[in-house]
């Protein structure tokens, strides 16, 4: 499972008109952000672990009246998924 974020979707109702705005009332660096944003990280990611904590934290910080549910939501790894199908296809793991 990965985790993805509607923060982008709220942010501009929420009155942050740039990633700047938005990334300093988190309090994430611009550059994290960004990264979540272009889903070249996952705001969950085990890989980055502070990053990710520091963007959840930083998500609920600026969405005071918003809940995890409100601001994440999760979806199949692809990678995952394809390798679960082809093991309950074959029966044989890693295959």
């Amino acid at each position: 499972m990965r985790l993805r974020t509607r923060v982008f979707e709220l942010a501009f109702g929420a009155g942050y008109f740039t990633d700047q705005s938005l990334a300093r009332a988190m309090g994430v660096h611009i550059t994290t952000l960004c990264l979540v944003k272009k889903n070249e990280t996952d705001p969950g990611s085990p890989d980055a672990r502070e990053p990710s904590r520091t963007f959840i934290l930083g998500a609920l910080r600026a969405f005071p009246g918003k809940t995890m549910d409100d601001l994440f939501y999760t979806e199949p790894d692809p990678i995952t998924s394809r390798n679960t199908s082809e093991r309950e296809v074959t029966g044989v793991a890693g295959a």
